[in-house]
């Protein structure tokens, strides 16, 4: 998998741009090499309708190989929906 630089200079991976709306399934029905586990570390609320986030996801693939990272996320809600408006990668290994 390739990678493009982030607006920090950090490499993300070409398939989160290439699919930016991978399905997303429960945390039960994670299994290593077949996705992307997502974890929320804390959630600080800006005002009703604003949220921030931080957390990122964590994946083994198949040939083993690790990989992580640390996001913090700006969601807000529209139209009674929570929708993820920027994601600043912070780190990524």
């Amino acid at each position: 998998m390739g990678s493009q630089k982030s607006n920090r200079g950090l490499s993300r991976p070409t398939w989160l741009t290439e699919n930016p709306k991978p399905p997303v399934r429960k945390g039960s029905e994670f299994a290593a090499g077949k996705g992307l586990e997502f974890h929320v570390d804390s959630i600080k609320r800006v005002d009703a309708d604003k949220v921030v986030v931080d957390g990122g996801f964590y994946e083994v693939g198949r040939s083993g190989n690790a990989n992580a990272s640390g996001n913090v996320y700006t969601v807000v809600r529209k139209d009674g929906k929570w929708v993820v408006v920027s994601d600043e990668l912070q780190v990524l290994t």
